[in-house]
């Protein structure tokens, strides 16, 4: 069938009303619309995105020359975008959005047994590698929070470290900033606060010392529990238990 041909059946036919021509057109401009925003992506400002093809990373082609001076190529770094409006085609390319400014995760509570004080503690880190804290991991922040807290859990015991030390020594840790490269971040800060505890938080550990159990379960989660009706903190964390972090 010529291109005259197809049109005619797409668009003009003498027989049809002009209603059904309006019809056609209203529906091609909308199909036309839909699949232009399907392939705008925005990435906010702060952040970077990483462009990707049926769902796999686009890489910048680079040429590598051997010393007969032939040309080869391999593959180079992931094409990073933004911040910005990316442009690529719908259902076939795609962004990976991820924020490259600082940001701040919480690591579980723990309790400092000597004194019996709640330890706090937040993490301030970047992502600097895309590539790797998006297509490496699952999830790179849960991870991190992980390994973070073990150290910091290591660091409590010594009772003799202040806040400050525990949070110097956390960003020395050689094994713990190798693991936050290897997820493409870079610990920035580690921010510690201890206060006293709450009294259902020192009922839980004067129970759990004494090797008292409630409803089947350590009453260390007392700590979650409520008293006289009113809400308390979220369960703490022993720093003499060998539990894996939250």
């Amino acid at each position: 069938m010529p291109v005259n041909g197809v049109l005619e059946y797409l668009w003009f036919r003498d027989n049809d009303p002009w209603w059904a021509t309006l019809l056609r057109a209203v529906t091609l401009i909308a199909l036309l619309v839909l699949f232009v925003i399907k392939g705008m992506h925005k990435v906010p400002s702060g952040s970077q995105a990483l462009r990707t093809r049926f769902n796999k990373v686009i890489h910048i082609r680079r040429d590598v020359y051997d010393r007969l001076g032939y040309r080869t190529y391999s593959r180079g770094e992931a094409k990073v975008v933004g911040p910005g409006l990316v442009i690529g085609i719908p259902f076939v390319h795609n962004v990976m959005v991820e924020s490259v400014t600082e940001q701040f995760e919480p690591l579980p509570p723990m309790i400092r047994l000597q004194p019996l004080r709640e330890f706090a503690s937040q993490i301030n880190f970047k992502v600097i590698d895309l590539e790797k804290a998006l297509i490496g991991v699952t999830d790179y922040k849960g991870l991190l929070v992980n390994s973070c807290a073990a150290t910091v859990r290591r660091l409590v015991q010594q009772t003799a470290l202040s806040d400050d030390e525990i949070s110097t020594r956390v960003l020395a840790d050689e094994s713990l900033q190798e693991r936050a490269s290897n997820l493409g971040v870079r610990l920035l800060e580690l921010n510690v606060a201890s206060t006293n505890l709450t009294e259902p938080a020192q009922l839980a550990q004067a129970f759990k010392q004494a090797g008292i159990v409630l409803d089947g379960a350590p009453a260390a989660v007392l700590a979650a529990r409520t008293l006289n009706g009113a809400s308390s903190p979220a369960p703490l964390t022993a720093v003499d238990d060998d539990a894996p972090a939250a």
